[in-house]
C-alpha cells in the first residue's frame, strides 16, 4: 500500500511550524478587538486610564482598538452600557389585517373547522 505523502511544513519567522493544506481548521479564538466589534466598558475604562500617561495612539493600541475609536471615546466618554438606552424605538407598523380580523377572518375560522390550525 502506498502511504500518504507527508504534509509540507512551513516555518514562520517566530520559528513555529505551519502545515500546508489545512483549510478551515483555524486555531484562532474569537477576539473582541477585531474590526467591527464595539468597544466594551472594560476596554473604555482601560483606555481612559492609559490615556493619562500615553498618547491617544498608544493608549488605543494597548486597549485593542483603533485610534479613531479612541478619538470617538474622547468626544463622548460615556460607557457603552450607559449609551444603550438612548437607541430609538422601532417604528410601529399598523397591522394591515387589524380591521378584518374580527369581522371576516374569525367567523370564517369558527364556521369552517378545516381552516383552523
Amino acid at each position: 500500500m502506498a502511504s500518504k505523502p507527508a504534509a509540507r511544513v512551513f516555518t514562520r519567522p517566530s520559528g513555529r511550524g505551519v502545515r500546508a493544506g489545512r483549510i478551515g481548521t483555524s486555531t484562532c479564538k474569537k477576539r473582541s478587538d477585531l474590526p467591527g466589534r464595539p468597544a466594551t466598558d472594560q476596554q473604555m475604562r482601560l483606555y481612559m486610564e492609559l490615556r493619562r500617561h500615553h498618547p491617544q495612539r498608544v493608549a488605543a493600541a494597548k486597549t485593542g482598538f483603533s485610534e479613531r475609536t479612541g478619538r470617538r471615546i474622547e468626544g463622548d466618554p460615556r460607557l457603552p452600557s450607559q449609551k444603550a438606552a438612548e437607541r430609538p424605538l422601532r417604528r410601529q407598523v399598523v397591522d394591515p389585517l387589524g380591521g378584518l380580523w374580527e369581522s371576516d377572518i374569525l367567523p370564517l375560522l369558527v364556521t369552517v373547522p378545516a381552516c383552523a390550525l
